[in-house]
């Protein structure tokens, strides 16, 4: 493949039937949005203590576990 055919931009992909984004980083804190298996999300800022802060297309922005996703 092409260099001029990637993006800079990195995703994941959604691997579980619902992957919970959270405000922060805790399974305590609120429930942003929910994503459907095989959903991309573009990685917004690195991981970090098992979980990676994620952008939905639509702009949404909140924190999932690593082990929801592949292609970290």
């Amino acid at each position: 493949m092409e260099k001029k055919a990637l993006s800079d931009r990195r995703t994941v992909v959604v691997t579980v039937p619902f992957a919970d984004v959270r405000q922060a980083a805790s399974e305590q804190a609120a429930l942003v949005f929910q994503a459907k298996n095989g959903v991309a999300l573009e990685i917004a800022e690195a991981q970090a203590g098992g979980w990676v802060k994620v952008r939905h297309a639509d702009g949404q922005v909140g924190y999932l576990k690593i082990s929801q996703v592949w292609g970290i």
